[in-house]
C-alpha cells in the first residue's frame, strides 16, 4: 500500500517485480531527486486557472458571466495570488477589455457586457493569468475561444465554403441569406480579397439563384493569403433603396503543408526492442486529420500499416533492426501523399512502457538493450512518479534482464497527469512516460429537482448535495449555470471543462483538440485514445534535466496579495526623501491613508480596495519645501505578448454554427434595433482630422479606425486608454505596433503624431484626455513617406481641440502655473477591481398564461458562489423561460480535499 508521509505526501515504494528482483536502494540519489522536486514546488509553485462560463458562445448585447478558479498543488485553492486578470481579445489579438478580479478562497466572479457597437461578429478569446504566473510564461495561462455572433439589426447571413476548380485552383463560395434564411439572389456584391489588410484582388458580381458568388483565391505565399489575417470584404446592395451592407469574412487557413510527427514510447527508438510509436497528423488549420500510412525500411520493404484512431492521432508497433532505417508513406484526405522519416534507432538504451487501463493499477515495463544490461546491469536505476509537484512513489532497482515489470497501485493516486521518469545510476533522466490516472471523485455531488418536469415560467427548485451525507465535505468554490439547450446547442466534447483543464490541458504543452471528449461519458475506448494523447503531447511543468541542474524559473514578480501602489519620493536633485509624508486619497469613496517613505524614499500603499475608473490622488504637499519634490509611481508588471494557443478552435461560419442562438438573440433584443441614418440639416461643424496637418497629407483619406473622445474621457492617463481601445494595434514595451506585423515577428513601431508634430511614447503621458477630439489609426502608409522618414510602420494621429480662438486671450502668471502639474502630487486612475454585476433572476408570482410577454432568456440561472449548509446541501430556486425542451444545469467546483467535480443535470420544460 502507498502511504503518504506528512505534508509532502512522499511515498517510497518497495516494488515487487515479476522477476523477484531485490533492488538495492541508493537512498542518497533518490532523496536528492525527490528533494529537488519538493524544492521546486516550494520555491516555484505552479498556479492553474479555469473559468466556468454560463454558456459556450454569445451574441452582441449579451453579457458573459464567468467564475474563475485559481488553484495550486493538488487542486487546492491558491494561497498565493489574491488577484486574477481576465482579458478579452478579438481574433486579431487586440485587447478589447480587461477584468481585474479579487480572489477569495481560490475563486473570483465577473462579467463582460457585449456592447453592440463594440463587439462585432467574430471569434474572440479569453486569456487569464495571475501576476505570479508571469514568472513561468504563457504556457500556464488559461485560454478559451469565445465565438460572438450578431443577432441585433442583422440583415445578411453568410456561409463560406472552399471549392476546387477542374484545374485545381481554389475558390471561395459565399452564400448570402437574410436572417430568416431566405436566399438573397440577384443581389449586387462588391468584394475584395484582403491579406494583412492589403487588397489582393477585387470584383463585382451578382448572386446566383442560390444566393452564391464565387471569389477566386490568389494563393501568393508571400502574402499569406490564407493565413489568419486573410479576409474577404463584401458590400451587399439589397436593391430596396436601403444603405448597402458591409461585412467582413475571415478566411480559415486550409492551404499549407500537412505535418506528421512520430513519438516512440519512452522517448527514444531503441534497436531490437518492440516499441509503441505514437503519431500525430495536423492540417494547416492546426486540427487533426485522418491519415493512412505504411512503414517501409531503407530497402522499401513494407513493415506495417497504420491509420489514425482519433483526431489525427494513433499508434503502431515497430521492432527496429540494426543497420536499418525507417520511413512512413502517408496518404492525406485530399488525395496527396508525403514521406516522413522516423527517428533514428539508438543502439543502447532503456525505455519505459506502460498500460493504465486497469482501474486498480498501472502496469509498467522497463525494457533494455542487451549491451546496456551487460555494462550497467549491476548499477542502480531509479523510478520516480510525480503529479503536480508531489512525489507519489519512488523505487530503486537493478536492470539484470531485458524486461523488468512492476505495478503501481492507483489506490492512493489522485486523478491527473502522472509523470513517470526513469533515472540512471548517475541520477540523469533516461526515459519518461506520461500516464493519465482516471479515478472517480472520492464522493459525488448530485443535482435533484423537486418535479420530474415543468412548465414555462414555472418555479424550479434544485437540491445540490453529496450522495453520502454522512461524509459530506464543504465546497467553498462552486458555480452553477442553467441554460435552455434548445437555444444553445453545442458539442460538449469540443468544450473545455473544469476536469479537462485542471486535470489535463493545464499540464500539457500546446493545443489539445476537443479536450472534454476524454471526460464526457468515459469508457475504455476513450481511455485508450487518452493514452495516445499522452504519447504525443509534451509536459509543461518542468524538465528533470533543468531541475537537477538547479535551473529554476527566474522569479521577478511576486504574488499579488491585493492592490498595492508603490513608488519613490525624491528631491528634484534626485536624492531620495527619508521618512517623507505621503497622503493617498480616493475622493469618490472618501478613503485616505497616510504613510512615510523608507530611508531610500520608497513608499507603498498596500491592500487597497477600490473599483476601476476611480481617481487616486497621492500628494507630498505636507512635507517641508514641497515644490522641490518629485513623486514617481511605479508601473505594474504585464505579460509579454502571446497568441491564442487555441486558435484552431475558431468557428468558420458563425451564422450557420449558432443559427438557432442568433435567431433567439434577435428576438430577445429586438427593442435594441438601431436607426441606421438620421439626417439633420444645420450648420456643418468641421471635425478635426489628419487632413488638417500638412505633415500627414500623404496618408489615405479615410483612417482604418477612429476613436472618439467619448471612449477616452473616463481615463486620466491617455496611454492607459490607448492600450485597450485600438483595434488592430498591439501595445508592447512602451510602443504601439500593427498587430499583424507584430505577430509575424516585426518590431517596427508606429509613428505617433500630435496634430502636425511627431512625438514619442513618453510624450503621450503629458496629453490630457479631455483635450483630445479623436484618435485616427492608419494601418497603411501607401506612399511610405512617413514610414521611411521615421523608420516606422503605421501611424497614430491624435487630434486635439482647436485653440485658435484662444490665441489672443491673456492669462495671468498664476493661471499659467495652475496648468503645470505639481511634482509633489500625482492624480491618476490605476486599474482597480472590476465591478461585479448580479445576475438577474425574474420572479413570476402569477399564472404564466396571464403574462403578456415572452421570456427569451437562454441562461435562466447563474450562481458563481453557491453556499452550503452544515450537511453539505445547497438549495436554489429560479423560474424557467418560455422555451420548451431540455434545460441543462452544469455544476462545477472543487472540494476542500482537491477533488475536481463536474455534474450535469437535465430536466424537461413542456
Amino acid at each position: 500500500m502507498l502511504q503518504p508521509l506528512k505534508s509532502f505526501l512522499f511515498i517510497l515504494v518497495f516494488l515487487t517485480f515479476y522477476q523477484n528482483v531485490n533492488a538495492q536502494q541508493d537512498a542518497s540519489t533518490v532523496n536528492s531527486i525527490v528533494t529537488k522536486v519538493q524544492e521546486f514546488d516550494r520555491s516555484s509553485p505552479v498556479e492553474k486557472i479555469y473559468i466556468h462560463f454560463d454558456k459556450p458562445y454569445y451574441a452582441s448585447a449579451d453579457t458573459i458571466w464567468l467564475k474563475t478558479y485559481v488553484t495550486r498543488g493538488q487542486n487546492q485553492p491558491t494561497d498565493l495570488s489574491k488577484i486574477v486578470y481576465v482579458e478579452f481579445y478579438n481574433e486579431f489579438d487586440s485587447l478589447m477589455t480587461q477584468l481585474k478580479l479579487p480572489v477569495t478562497d481560490g475563486g473570483a466572479a465577473g462579467n463582460i457586457p457585449l456592447i453592440v457597437d463594440k463587439y462585432k461578429q467574430g471569434n474572440y478569446y479569453i486569456r487569464a493569468y495571475t501576476q505570479w504566473m508571469l514568472n513561468f510564461g504563457s504556457d500556464y495561462f488559461f485560454y478559451k475561444n469565445i465565438p460572438i455572433g450578431q443577432g441585433v439589426n442583422k440583415k445578411v447571413n453568410t456561409n463560406i465554403q472552399y471549392i476546387k476548380n477542374a484545374d485545381g485552383k481554389l475558390s471561395a463560395k459565399i452564400i448570402f441569406k437574410d436572417p430568416n434564411q431566405k436566399i438573397l439572389s440577384a443581389k449586387s456584391i462588391n468584394w475584395q480579397l484582403l491579406s494583412n489588410f492589403d487588397v489582393i484582388n477585387k470584383g463585382k458580381v451578382n448572386t446566383d439563384a442560390t444566393g452564391a458568388i464565387i471569389v477566386p483565391i490568389i494563393n501568393d505565399p508571400k502574402k499569406d493569403v490564407l493565413g489568419k489575417t486573410a479576409q474577404i470584404g463584401v458590400t451587399v446592395d439589397l436593391g430596396d433603396g436601403s444603405k448597402p451592407i458591409n461585412t467582413t469574412i475571415t478566411l480559415p487557413k486550409i492551404v499549407g503543408d500537412y505535418d506528421v510527427q512520430f513519438f516512440p514510447e519512452g522517448g527514444d527508438l531503441l534497436l531490437g526492442i518492440p516499441q509503441q510509436i505514437g503519431f500525430k497528423a495536423i492540417g494547416a488549420n492546426g486540427l487533426g486529420v485522418a491519415i493512412k500510412g505504411v512503414i517501409f525500411d531503407k530497402n522499401k520493404q513494407k513493415i506495417t500499416e497504420f491509420n489514425t484512431s482519433h483526431l489525427g492521432m494513433g499508434s503502431f508497433y515497430l521492432n527496429s533492426e540494426i543497420n536499418n532505417s525507417y520511413s512512413a508513406e502517408v496518404s492525406f484526405p485530399d488525395g496527396t501523399s508525403a514521406s516522413f522519416k522516423l527517428p533514428e534507432p539508438k543502439t543502447k538504451g532503456i525505455t519505459i512502457q506502460t498500460s493504465s487501463l486497469s482501474k486498480e493499477e498501472i502496469n509498467v515495463k522497463l525494457i533494455a538493450t542487451q549491451n546496456l544490461i551487460d555494462e550497467e546491469g549491476n548499477k542502480s536505476f531509479y523510478v520516480i512518479g510525480q503529479m503536480n509537484g508531489i512525489v507519489y512513489f519512488s523505487a530503486t532497482l537493478n536492470i539484470q534482464k531485458q524486461l523488468t515489470a512492476f505495478k503501481i497501485p492507483k489506490t492512493d493516486l489522485p486523478s491527473g497527469l502522472l509523470q513517470i521518469t526513469l533515472f540512471s545510476h548517475t541520477g540523469s533522466p533516461v526515459s519518461e512516460r506520461l500516464v493519465f490516472v482516471h479515478k472517480p471523485a472520492e464522493f459525488n455531488y448530485t443535482i435533484k429537482s423537486d418535479k420530474p418536469s415543468y412548465g414555462i415560467k414555472q418555479l424550479v427548485k434544485l437540491n445540490i448535495g453529496s450522495i453520502d451525507t454522512a461524509s459530506y465535505k464543504t465546497l467553498k468554490n462552486f458555480s452553477l449555470s442553467v441554460i435552455d439547450e434548445s437555444k444553445v446547442p453545442f458539442d460538449e466534447d469540443a468544450d473545455q471543462s473544469i476536469l479537462s483543464t485542471l486535470l489535463l490541458t493545464s499540464d500539457l504543452k500546446g493545443y489539445v483538440e476537443k479536450p472534454n471528449f476524454y471526460f464526457n461519458n468515459i469508457n475504455d475506448d476513450k481511455l485508450l485514445k487518452l493514452d495516445i494523447l499522452m504519447l504525443t503531447q509534451g509536459y509543461t511543468r518542468f524538465e528533470y534535466k533543468n531541475l537537477l541542474n538547479g535551473l529554476y524559473p527566474d522569479i521577478k514578480v511576486l504574488p499579488e496579495q491585493g492592490i498595492n501602489i508603490t513608488g519613490t519620493l525624491r528631491r528634484k536633485t534626485g536624492l531620495p526623501v527619508n521618512k517623507g509624508t505621503l497622503l493617498l486619497t480616493i475622493p469618490d469613496i472618501r478613503f485616505n491613508k497616510q504613510i512615510t517613505t523608507s530611508t531610500v524614499g520608497k513608499f507603498s500603499f498596500p491592500d487597497l480596495v477600490f473599483t476601476d475608473s476611480l481617481e487616486v490622488v497621492i500628494t507630498g504637499r505636507y512635507n517641508p519645501n514641497p515644490s522641490d519634490l518629485m513623486l514617481i509611481v511605479d508601473g505594474f508588471p504585464e505579460p509579454a505578448y502571446s497568441s491564442n494557443k487555441n486558435s484552431a478552435d475558431k468557428i468558420e461560419n458563425i451564422d450557420v454554427a449558432i443559427a438557432k442562438y442568433l435567431e433567439n438573440n434577435s428576438k430577445q433584443y429586438r427593442n435594441l434595433q438601431f436607426i441606421e441614418e438620421v439626417e439633420f440639416k444645420s450648420t456643418a461643424v468641421k471635425k478635426p482630422s489628419h487632413r488638417d496637418h500638412p505633415a500627414l497629407s500623404t496618408l489615405p483619406m479615410m483612417a482604418d479606425d477612429e476613436i472618439d473622445a467619448s471612449y477616452i474621457m473616463p481615463c486620466n492617463v491617455l496611454t492607459q486608454c490607448l492600450r485597450t481601445k485600438i483595434v488592430g494595434v498591439t501595445y508592447f514595451e512602451n510602443n504601439f505596433y500593427i498587430t499583424r506585423e507584430f505577430n509575424a515577428g516585426s518590431r517596427i513601431p508606429m509613428s505617433i503624431y500630435l496634430n502636425n508634430f511627431l512625438i514619442d511614447f513618453n510624450s503621450l503621458t503629458t496629453i490630457l484626455p479631455s483635450e483630445v477630439v479623436n484618435i485616427q489609426v492608419f494601418l497603411r502608409d501607401p506612399i511610405g513617406q512617413i514610414s521611411k522618414a521615421n523608420n516606422t510602420s503605421g501611424v497614430l494621429v491624435i487630434n486635439t481641440k482647436d485653440i485658435k480662438n484662444n490665441q489672443g486671450e491673456k492669462i495671468s502668471l498664476n493661471d499659467l502655473k495652475s496648468l503645470i502639474p505639481e511634482g509633489h502630487t500625482v492624480k491618476y486612475k490605476p486599474k482597480g477591481y472590476s465591478l461585479e454585476r448580479k445576475f438577474y433572476v425574474p420572479k413570476y408570482s402569477v399564472n404564466p398564461a396571464e403574462l403578456n410577454f415572452t421570456d427569451l432568456r437562454s441562461t435562466v440561472y447563474w450562481n458563481p458562489r453557491l453556499t452550503f449548509n452544515e450537511k453539505g446541501q445547497s438549495n436554489v430556486e429560479f423560474f424557467n423561460a418560455d422555451g420548451r425542451g431540455n434545460y441543462k444545469a452544469t455544476l462545477e467546483g472543487i472540494d476542500e480535499s482537491g477533488n475536481v467535480i463536474k455534474t450535469v443535470f437535465k430536466y424537461i420544460v413542456k
